[in-house]
């Protein structure tokens, strides 16, 4: 089973002329994240950590905020993703199987607003922002019954929905400094505010009748901690250097999960146990003036790879039923 998500900013025009050059077809996904915020930093296909010069620089790089001025800033940002779902499945004993292909285009708008003050060598600001989100919805998925012994009674292919919704908004207040003439630097608080919900239902062949093995997934409001710290440095008057960092996040996501059952005596819902990392990011830019053109370049690790391993739910007792056909409390999904 494999997903892949591709996705198209229209904002990356140099990448996209030079990808075109490569034979073959090209995947790019940028995560959960917007590719930027405010349309002077889409324009530039977000490559904005050394270029600077708006409210919303306290989503990526606190320290633009030293300077003379003040200003307003309000954005709306629309993502356009493909997501592709592929699954076979073969029956050796039967000599039956499947195949499904499915494809989604799910629209996710991140707005974000802010503002900034500055006066001689501080400046400051607050901004509240969509900082990532995502889902996608898969209806009519195939499911052979014989992979599963809790629906070993079940005839023909049964069909699976899922849909899966996640968002993850930050207000980031901070404040600047100029130590020298060519050299700020500045930090912002992060207060994390995210939700998250997951329903996987299994239905019969001819898709009314649900069978037991759902889940229905709803998380608690989860509010976690975080900060940003980043620095400009001016090295000649046509060349910025400059380098931010923000810190990851632990958010709790305990809530509420129900699993479809035939069972009367099966309560309608349980509490669970998660917990989400969200990774860190390092941002390195640089961004030369040539008149009324500025060409930046940015270079960005995001930890994905390490924070998003597994997605594991704890429910307070065991009423998942496993393919083995029995019951657990627990029930993992590899991301990687």
């Amino acid at each position: 089973m494999s997903q892949v998500c591709r996705s198209r900013p229209l904002a990356f025009v140099g990448a996209i002329a030079l990808l075109s050059l490569i034979p073959g077809q090209v995947f790019a996904f940028h995560g959960l994240f917007p590719t930027a915020y405010g349309a002077r930093a889409a324009g530039m296909g977000g490559a904005f950590t050394a270029v600077g010069g708006t409210a919303l620089d306290l989503a990526l790089n606190p320290a633009h905020l030293a300077r003379n001025d003040s200003w307003f800033d309000a954005s709306l940002a629309t993502n356009f993703a493909e997501l592709e779902y592929n699954d076979r499945y073969a029956d050796p004993v039967r000599g039956t199987g499947y195949e499904t292909r499915r494809r989604t285009r799910p629209i996710a708008p991140f707005p974000a607003l802010g503002f900034t003050v500055g006066h001689d060598r501080w400046g400051w600001g607050a901004a509240l922002y969509l900082a990532g989100g995502g889902g996608g919805q898969y209806d009519d998925l195939l499911r052979a019954p014989a992979a599963d012994r809790n629906l070993a009674g079940e005839s023909g292919l049964l069909r699976e929905n899922v849909d899966f919704r996640f968002l993850l908004v930050k207000f980031s207040p901070g404040a600047a400094y100029a130590l020298t003439d060519s050299l700020r630097i500045g930090f912002a608080l992060d207060v994390a505010y995210s939700r998250q919900y997951l329903d996987r239902e299994t239905r019969d062949a001819s898709g009314l009748r649900t069978v037991p093995g759902g889940l229905h997934y709803r998380s608690d409001p989860a509010f976690a901690p975080g900060w940003k710290a980043g620095l400009v440095w001016q090295t000649t008057p046509n060349l910025k250097l400059a380098y931010s960092y923000e810190a990851g996040l632990r958010l709790p996501f305990d809530g509420e999960m129900r699993v479809d059952s035939n069972v009367a005596q099966v309560p309608a819902g349980a509490r669970v146990s998660r917990r989400l990392r969200w990774p860190d990011r390092h941002n390195l830019g640089a961004a030369v003036q040539f008149g009324l053109w500025t060409v930046a370049l940015d270079v960005r690790r995001v930890a994905w790879s390490q924070y998003f391993t597994t997605m594991r739910f704890v429910l307070t007792d065991a009423r998942i039923p496993l393919p083995l056909g029995v019951a657990s409390n627990q029930i993992a999904m590899g991301l990687r």
